[in-house]
């Protein structure tokens, strides 16, 4: 695997992570400053710098796409999974005809 795939991965992993970590703060009530809002935006910020280094090599056309797919697609599964979060046919419809889209867009 091209170690900057392997890097964008790990970079959409560590946003689908903090904006996990984000909703279980804002779930239990955590003020800003709490450790786990802080942890939030730390992977955040660490997604962000990783996806920088990986445009060196790789074309947004084609990161930017896959990280939203991947990010919308992670996020219904872990908000579903984890959160017990209803996702509705019409959500799940939705999902499927935009990562239609985006592979669409990538051919």
């Amino acid at each position: 695997m091209d170690p900057y795939f392997g890097a964008l991965l790990l970079s959409n992993i560590l946003s689908l992570g903090g904006s996990y970590v984000m909703k279980c703060a804002s779930l239990k009530g955590q003020s800003f400053f709490s450790p786990m809002v802080f942890s939030s935006i730390s992977l955040l910020g660490v997604s962000y710098i990783v996806y920088y280094w990986c445009l060196q090599k790789i074309p947004l056309s084609f990161a930017q796409p896959f990280s939203a797919a991947f990010v919308i697609g992670g996020i219904t599964f872990v908000s579903w999974y984890f959160l017990a979060e209803k996702i509705s046919l019409f959500g799940l419809a939705g999902l499927f005809l935009i990562l239609i889209g985006i592979i669409l867009i990538n051919i």
